[in-house]
């Protein structure tokens, strides 16, 4: 028996069977065989691939660990996976806990052939020029009457991005780079289309307005109404990645592109998808690259434009059309750690990486934000989500149409329970921002008012996520947080009262509100979980509220007024309590209902007829200041 390394894959998992294949090795068949009785398994000479019952798999895990000392090493932790996540689907109790212990470690096994390199990291890339690109050059120009000031690291991308037409802009998160973007894309001739994941559509649409673009020359295209908006003769265009299936149905898609002079790829590794031969691995990149074609100028942002491999990079390459993805076997056998086994080739690995990434500086511009000295040390974004209202609406309605006019214990009690339905309107919109910022590489610390809305996040991301809420024990509370701070998990959810207090989690510069207390101290506190001594980073918040849902954006703008008013509370000093009385908070919101009751009441009076339109405070915004 030789000593080595073998990996036993998992192709694919269907219903209780697996389809695993590994690099032809005798020994290995034999095992298999022997451990996974024959009406439990199955070969198929096409694919090269053993189908067995997952039920099996403990008892060919074992036996691979006892063949494994003093001999061939067996990696088997795809097997592993699979079979806990049976286990939980079908709440079975497994024993792989135990059984893991007797597998070895590789160092106990002596030498072995070392893979390729499995991952790049990419380091910080200025085009060459940077340095000089402001000087003798036009300032770009603003909207007339707009109040927003860019940052000068800003205007000096945004010169990058109009300078060499297809870029991709790779900074890292707070940096700002789709204001650097749409910097770009305002100061370049013709219309511009945005496509982004669907939880930052809304979003884009309120940076893009905040830069000076007034909203009715912002079209953002919806599944519902995809007919009528792709005919739209906005400027602008927003359309989420899968939304482009829906503009596919109606109309072929570079026909359509044609007529954008600039398109923003937002969070552009979704974009990544690339298969064996190097052409597009997914609807998704197909499609982008399609539209990358057909325009122009093409601006690609993302904070990770190699996720994991650096294959991953090479479709991003072609969309701009940058000569390292003229010829993709090229590409792949010099970059890629190019390996042949029974199966063909595969490109998992990673070469050559520092001449890489110097030849990257013609086409990416990459900074770090501990690197440019102009930024603020933490950044709040306030992200609006088309939330599941359906909930809210019925209450708000219930509420109206009952008889108690003056009843402020019962408007009290509508508001709680309208508040928490919003709140439950947006986890999926909550859910699907948390995975983007998991795939850009980021732990994140989330947060809700609410132990049914914190079970369900926490439920969405089983398996990498711990939790913190009234119900878990002090013990329990300081091992989540320890798991969490030691990378073991990925996502901590807390309630606002549980874990806003007397923890450190600065495992983690990201910070998601699901919904929001009406106190601005409380939020305060919890957002510097992560902002504490022993942080380095910049930290960024995000507040998720629902979109054309004034309860929730009146909440929003009031929090936001008394958030930027309160000075630092982490300085390197003593932390102090804020103890603003922000009760007033929940009695405007409390004084506004009542007041639509009021209306609904003198309607009703006059007319006998309909008392009530669906959504809450449906006449303006209060004031920004309260």
């Amino acid at each position: 028996m030789k000593n080595g390394y073998l990996k036993i894959n998992v192709a694919s998992v269907k219903d209780n069977q697996a389809a695993i294949y590994f690099k032809y090795n005798e020994e290995a068949v034999s095992i298999l065989k022997s451990a996974v009785p024959g009406t439990c398994r199955h070969f198929c000479k096409e694919n090269r691939t053993w189908t067995v019952d997952i039920r099996t798999i403990p008892a060919l895990v074992k036996s691979f660990a006892e063949c494994s000392i003093g001999g061939m090493y067996y990696e088997c932790s795809p097997l592993i996976t699979i079979y806990q996540k049976y286990c939980e689907k079908n709440g079975i109790e497994n024993d792989f806990s135990r059984l893991q212990g007797m597998i070895p470690f590789p160092q106990e096994l002596g030498s072995r052939p070392k893979p390729a390199e499995q991952s790049c990291s990419l380091q910080d890339i200025l085009p060459e020029g940077y340095d000089e690109v402001g000087k003798g050059c036009i300032v770009p120009a603003l909207p007339e009457g707009s109040s927003f000031k860019p940052y000068p690291h800003q205007t000096a991308g945004a010169r990058i991005l109009m300078k060499n037409h297809k870029f991709i802009l790779a900074d890292t998160m707070g940096l700002g780079k789709t204001f650097t973007a749409i910097i770009a894309a305002y100061n370049t001739a013709g219309r511009k289309l945005i496509v982004t994941p669907a939880s930052l559509k809304l979003n884009w649409r309120n940076e893009i307005m905040k830069f000076g673009i007034p909203e009715s020359d912002i079209c953002v295209i919806s599944s519902r109404t995809v007919h009528d908006d792709i005919r739209s003769s906005a400027n602008w265009v927003i359309v989420n990645y899968d939304g482009l299936r829906c503009v596919h149905r109606e109309i072929v898609v570079p026909f359509w592109a044609s007529d954008f002079k600039t398109v923003i790829f937002d969070e552009a590794h979704y974009c990544k998808a690339v298969n064996a031969k190097g052409a597009p691995g997914s609807i998704r990149s197909r499609l982008s690259l399609e539209i990358a074609r057909s325009v122009p100028n093409v601006y690609l942002l993302t904070g990770t434009p190699i996720t994991n491999k650096t294959k991953d990079i090479f479709m991003l390459l072609k969309m701009i059309d940058s000569p390292l993805s003229k010829n993709w076997f090229s590409f792949a056998h010099r970059y890629c750690g190019a390996e042949r086994n029974d199966f063909g080739w595969q490109f998992d690995g990673s070469t050559n990486q520092e001449e890489l990434n110097g030849k990257l500086g013609s086409c990416l511009l990459r900074r770090r934000i501990e690197n440019i000295l102009d930024m603020p040390e933490k950044l709040r974004s306030y992200i609006p989500v088309e939330a599941d209202l359906k909930e809210y609406d019925s209450l708000l309605k219930r509420y109206l149409s009952s008889g108690d006019y003056e009843d402020s214990s019962g408007a009290l009690a509508a508001l709680g329970a309208m508040k928490q339905a919003a709140a439950k309107g947006k986890i999926e919109k909550t859910c699907a921002l948390i995975s983007d910022l998991l795939e850009n590489g980021k732990s994140v610390v989330a947060y809700t008012c609410y132990l049914e809305t914190a079970e369900k996040i926490y439920e969405r991301f089983s398996g990498d996520s711990v939790k913190i809420t009234g119900e878990v024990s002090p013990e329990e509370r300081q091992k989540a947080a320890d798991q969490f701070q030691s990378g073991e998990k990925k996502v901590i959810v807390c309630t606002v009262s549980a874990g806003g207090v007397g923890l450190t989690l600065t495992r983690s510069d990201v910070v998601v509100f699901n919904d929001f207390d009406y106190s601005a101290a409380l939020m305060r506190q919890a957002e510097d979980r992560i902002w504490r001594i022993g942080q380095r980073n910049a930290c960024s918040i995000f507040y998720v509220y629902a979109d054309k849902c004034l309860l929730d954006e009146t909440l929003c703008s009031m929090l936001n007024t008394k958030l930027s008013n309160m000075g630092k509370i982490i300085d390197g000093r003593e932390e102090t309590l804020i103890t603003e009385a922000d009760s007033s908070n929940q009695m405007v919101l409390l004084r506004r209902l009542l007041d639509m009751k009021e209306t609904a009441r003198m309607k009703k009076k006059k007319s006998c007829g309909n008392t009530a339109g669906n959504g809450i405070f449906q006449t303006p915004l209060l004031p920004q200041c309260v």
